[in-house]
């Protein structure tokens, strides 16, 4: 493994799934951001970029419920990849895994992304899921695909915003979620 010191910029390159992928808020896309957040990694280690019928066919069949659910209950959702929950992740411990090309889910609050976002609407949802995909020492700035907004590819927050915006529905200490193939 290449150590994150080492390296200044890394990006893995993937589709973009929306959670809303016809632009349409109601439910059950108002609170589809973990499974969209899911399908990302999915299509990511198999290699997809789908069309939006596909997206909105794959997230239907994810959607258990129309609540917010932890990373722990995300897990269960993916049984085809080994789940790793990081408790208290660091900034070095979620570059680690996107060195090793493992893209990083990351549970939310949107109401603090917001400070750098503000493509959401009513200043962001209280619970609100995104996926590391790389990062920028130069800028201090994680690289993510935010799935709750239509601007959301490839977006950047600081390094301390996303880390202080970390909040698991399901659990006190901080948590993410990696998806092992």
């Amino acid at each position: 493994m290449i150590k994150s010191a080492l390296i200044a910029y890394f990006l893995i390159h993937t589709a973009f799934v929306p959670q809303a992928p016809e632009k349409k808020w109601g439910n059950p896309w108002q609170n589809a951001c973990e499974e969209a957040a899911l399908l990302t990694v999915d299509y990511y280690y198999r290699n997809q970029k789908p069309k939006v019928q596909t997206i909105k066919n794959d997230l239907l069949k994810l959607i258990t419920t129309e609540e917010d659910i932890g990373v722990s209950q995300m897990a269960q959702l993916m049984p085809q990849y080994k789940a790793k929950i990081i408790v208290n992740p660091t900034i070095e411990d979620i570059k680690k895994y996107i060195l090793q090309k493992i893209p990083v889910i990351v549970p939310t609050n949107g109401k603090i992304l917001y400070k750098e976002n503000k493509h959401f609407n009513n200043q962001g949802p209280i619970y609100h899921n995104i996926v590391v995909l790389g990062f920028d020492d130069k800028k201090k700035k994680f690289i993510v695909h935010d799935v709750g907004t239509k601007y959301g590819a490839y977006y950047k927050y600081s390094y301390k915003l996303l880390m202080d915006s970390i909040n698991d529905k399901s659990s006190t200490p901080k948590q993410v979620l990696v998806l092992l193939k």
